[in-house]
C-alpha cells in the first residue's frame, strides 16, 4: 500500500483520525515542545504525558489501531483485499504517519549520547584495519558498490521514522549481498572457462564467495561509513519499529548492522589478522591522531 492510498483511506475514517490526533497530542502538548501540558480547560479532551513510556504508548496504539482498521466499516469490512499483508501495509504508513510527527522526542527518548561518541571514536581509531586484517578475499574489494553502500547507511541520519531507517540499513545490505553475488558468479565463469580449455584436469579455487565472507565485509562497510549516532539509531529502531517487521528481513539486516557494532565494540588483536603489537602500536598512533 502506497502512502498516498494509506491518507485517501484514512482521512475518510474520521474516528480513526480522531483517535490519532489525540495520541499525537498526548505526546507532542500543545506548544509540539513534549514538555508543556496544557492550560487547564473543560475542552481538553487527552491526557498529557509527553515522552512519558512513549515506547510502550506507541505500542499500544498501533496494536489498537490495526485492530480497528481491520473491522472499520469504511476500511477493513469494505475492503475485500485487506489481506494480513495489507494490513500490514497499513500499520506501516500509519506509523509513518505518526513517527514522522513525533520524530525528534521518539529520538530523545531513547538516545544515548555517551554510547554513540564511544562508537563513533572507535570506528575513527579503527581507520587502520585493511582487508587484510578482517580476512576479506580482494576480489571482494569493489570500491564502488562498497561506497554506495556505505552511503545508503548514512543516509539513516537524516530519515525521521523506524521504517526509512531500517530501509537504509536494508539497501547496504542488500549491496553487500549483491558483491558477493557477482564474485561468486566470476569466478564460477572462469572455473566453466578452464573447464572447457582443460577438461582432463583438475581446478582447484578458494571456496566461492558467500555467507561466511558477508559479515566481515559488512563490518567493513560500517567501519567505514562512520555514521554519527549509530547505536542510537538502532537502539530507535528497535524501540518503535512495529514487531512484525522485527521478524522479517527488516530485523535479519538490523540484528546484522548490531553484529558489526558489536565486533567493533569489543574488537582486540585476536579478532583480527593482524600482529598484536602492530594493532597495538596503529591503535595508539590513531588514539594521538585524534587528540585535538
Amino acid at each position: 500500500m502506497q502512502y498516498d492510498e494509506f491518507i485517501s483511506l484514512f482521512t475518510k475514517c474520521s474516528d480513526l483520525v480522531e483517535i490519532t490526533r489525540r495520541f499525537l497530542m498526548s505526546v507532542l502538548g500543545p506548544t509540539g515542545d513534549y514538555c508543556t501540558p496544557p492550560a487547564n480547560k473543560p475542552h481538553v479532551d487527552y491526557v498529557f504525558m509527553g515522552l512519558q513510556r512513549l515506547e510502550e504508548r506507541c505500542k499500544e496504539f498501533f496494536d489498537e489501531m490495526q485492530v480497528k482498521i481491520q473491522s472499520h466499516v469504511e476500511w477493513g469490512l469494505k475492503d475485500v483485499q485487506l489481506t494480513e499483508e495489507r494490513l500490514m501495509s497499513a500499520r506501516d504508513r500509519l506509523e509513518q504517519y505518526v513517527m514522522y510527527r513525533i520524530a525528534e522526542g521518539s529520538f530523545r527518548s531513547v538516545e544515548n549520547k555517551e554510547e554513540d561518541a564511544k562508537l563513533l571514536h572507535r570506528m575513527k581509531v579503527l581507520s587502520f584495519l585493511t582487508y587484510d586484517a578482517l580476512d576479506i578475499p580482494q576480489d571482494l574489494m569493489d570500491d564502488t558498490l562498497l561506497t554506495i553502500a556505505m552511503n545508503e547507511l548514512r543516509n539513516i541520519i537524516d530519515c525521521r521514522t523506524p521504517m526509512e531507517k531500517v530501509a537504509c540499513v536494508e539497501k547496504s545490505v542488500s549491496l553487500v549481498f549483491r558483491l558477493l553475488n557477482l564474485s561468486r558468479l566470476k569466478r564460477d565463469i572462469v572455473i566453466t572457462q578452464q573447464s572447457a580449455s582443460e577438461p582432463s584436469s583438475q581446478h582447484h579455487s578458494n571456496s566461492p564467495a558467500g555467507a561466511d565472507d558477508f559479515l566481515p565485509l559488512f563490518i567493513w562497510v560500517v567501519l567505514r561509513a562512520q555514521v554519527p549516532q549509530l547505536y542510537s539509531n538502532c537502539e530507535f529502531i528497535h524501540a518503535y519499529l512495529s514487531p512484525a517487521r522485527l521478524m522479517g528481513k527488516a530485523g535479519y539486516c538490523l540484528i546484522n548492522l548490531e553484529s558489526a557494532i558489536a565486533f567493533l565494540t569489543h574488537i582486540t588483536p585476536e579478532y583480527v589478522s593482524m600482529d598484536a603489537k602492530e594493532f597495538d602500536r596503529k591503535w595508539q598512533e590513531a588514539e594521538d591522531a585524534l587528540v585535538p
